[in-house]
């Protein structure tokens, strides 16, 4: 039982659905140069790598770094850098 015609990794639950490109979101992404459109995609998954990290962890920087495998100073400069806020 899946959502289409073929098994995504969403229906495995591999993937969070919030991760999936969306065709429109895809189609945006083939209008911008290579570089920026890897550029963005980065920064969605980093996004989201790091607000997940601190919902797990409570809002712990440190932990949340920790379980992200990166030194807590890099996470506080991609936070600021990505515009995200501790949970409260």
């Amino acid at each position: 039982m899946c959502a289409g015609e073929q098994i995504q990794p969403v229906d495995l639950q591999l993937l969070p659905a919030e991760s999936q490109l969306a065709p429109e979101d895809f189609g945006k992404l083939l209008e911008l140069p290579l570089t920026e459109a890897k550029a963005e995609r980065v920064d969605r998954f980093e996004r989201q790598a790091i607000t997940q990290a601190l919902q797990r962890c409570a809002g712990n920087a440190s932990a949340a770094a920790r379980q992200l495998g990166i030194h807590r100073q890099n996470l506080q400069q991609k936070m600021t850098q990505l515009g995200i806020s501790r949970p409260k």
